[in-house]
């Protein structure tokens, strides 16, 4: 059931016909605004894929292209593109009157996420014990020492340099001291 319209004022259409698309915030709602044709569409700011941001991405047609990934959207409707068209955005009425633009937030489309594929490159998580020693790890973090010597101590590694730009230079063992650096 549809709620009471919501519409707000995004601008004048003069200006907003400028860009095919841009991001827009309309009460805390992040929308991608696109002009194509002479006339306005609205659908959310956030792919379906990972959330990209819809409205920094460029129009292929009727479709938002988003900047991360490549999914695409019809700009209009919010659907996907061909064979992919049940996977979809939510989309915005929009309206022109008297040279203003209007987008009822109350009113979108339902978001609809299908399952995809895994990229071919993608792989099982496989969890394995990490090269360093749990409770030698707790010893040194209770130490209040810098973490880069915690590390250097936990993976065998001589460090050398500075740990931190307000800390102290570290030297390995059985390196001289500098005499050029050496305390008043």
């Amino acid at each position: 059931m549809a709620r009471e319209p919501d519409w707000i004022d995004v601008g004048a259409a003069e200006e907003l016909s400028k860009h095919s698309c841009r991001p827009v915030k309309l009460k805390n709602t992040p929308i991608a605004l696109t002009f194509k044709d002479g006339k306005f569409g609205a659908v959310s700011h956030a792919c379906n894929h990972v959330g990209g941001p819809l409205g920094e991405g460029h129009l292929e047609g009727d479709y938002i292209i988003c900047p991360w990934h490549n999914w695409k959207f019809h700009r209009v409707t919010g659907k996907g593109e061909p064979g992919y068209e049940e996977d979809c955005v939510p989309s915005f009425p929009v309206k022109v009157e008297k040279g203003r633009v209007l987008v009822d937030v109350a009113n979108p489309t339902k978001r609809n996420k299908l399952p995809h594929e895994p990229h071919p490159l993608a792989r099982k998580p496989e969890r394995a014990p990490g090269p360093h020693d749990r409770q030698q790890l707790r010893e040194l973090a209770g130490q209040r020492i810098p973490h880069q010597v915690a590390w250097a101590v936990l993976l065998n590694q001589p460090l050398s340099g500075r740990t931190h730009r307000n800390s102290p230079r570290i030297r390995p063992q059985g390196q001289p001291h500098d005499s050029r650096r050496s305390s008043p």
